[in-house]
């Protein structure tokens, strides 16, 4: 079973989707503008994925949101600003709060 770690700083999990040689979760910020990282990679909120596809190591990324379309929806940035990489899911997920903090 696994164990998710208390995100810091108005970050919160999110959905994912899991398959047998797969998959992906979402987390951020529940504000897409403010906070106290706003002006340092965009408006201050952001977007992170963690993703493991069979065979290959378990990632972390962030990516900054840049900007907020008509509708709502966030653009994100396509590069990331803080991310990791491991060696299993529970450890990926340990570093969340982490890489999070680098920013």
């Amino acid at each position: 079973m696994l164990e998710f770690p208390d995100l810091p700083r108005g970050f919160e999990w999110w959905s994912g989707e899991r398959g047998t040689a797969y998959y992906t979760r979402w987390f951020g910020t529940s504000f897409r503008m403010g906070g106290s990282l706003a002006g340092k990679h965009g408006l201050g909120g952001y977007d992170g994925e963690m993703f493991w596809d069979e065979g290959g190591d378990h990632y972390v990324a962030i990516y900054p949101i840049l900007g907020v379309r008509e509708g709502g929806d966030p653009e994100v940035s396509e590069y990331a600003v803080s991310r990791g990489r491991y060696s299993t899911e529970q450890a990926a997920l340990d570093a969340v709060p982490e890489i999070i903090n680098r920013l």
